[in-house]
């Protein structure tokens, strides 16, 4: 799968420079994937729990008056709304992260690296400038961008991460 941003030259040489430039100027655009799953925040969360199954995601976007105001993971489902006392029937507005940060298709792979690493997120949506969500970012998303950025580093791994790998024999 190709995500269109990452120079092909960027696996061979001194690949560090044509990767850094990836990272630095490859658009979210090129990543994100359509379309997004969206609720609005009324909706209740043995609903949402409906949607996450039909639709097979993991995550739903919240929205209202055709904005962004949260997102809701499944993981959130689990973490928060069965692990508490909160009823099916309770809006999905009670688990959901509200006003999340969020970056545009403008904004580089650099940027969400650091947004992912700064606040630990799994999911950033991407909007708009007015606020409308365009799609979500996951984790895997980014790992398959890097991946195809530095496929001999990435890929070329033993199976296990101690086991050394073997010298070339021969002369």
């Amino acid at each position: 799968m190709s995500h269109g941003g990452a120079d092909e030259s960027a696996s061979g040489g001194d690949a560090g420079g044509d990767v850094r430039t990836a990272f630095q100027h490859t658009p979210l655009s090129a990543l994100v994937r359509y379309p997004l799953v969206s609720v609005a925040p009324s909706t209740p969360l043995r609903e949402a729990v409906e949607v996450f199954r039909r639709e097979n995601v993991g995550t739903l976007v919240i929205v209202e008056d055709g904005k962004l105001v949260g997102i809701v993971t499944e993981r959130d489902l689990v973490e928060k709304a069965y692990r508490s006392t909160t009823p099916g029937d309770a809006p999905v507005s009670a688990v959901m992260k509200a006003d999340p940060s969020r970056l545009t298709p403008q904004d580089t792979v650099t940027d969400v690296l650091r947004l992912l690493d700064d606040e630990g997120h799994r999911h950033v949506p991407i909007t708009d400038d007015e606020g409308r969500p365009l799609g979500v970012l996951s984790v895997r998303d980014v790992l398959e961008f890097v991946a195809e950025a530095l496929p001999e580093a990435v890929l070329n791994q033993p199976p296990e991460p101690t086991q050394p790998l073997p010298t070339p024999e021969g002369a």
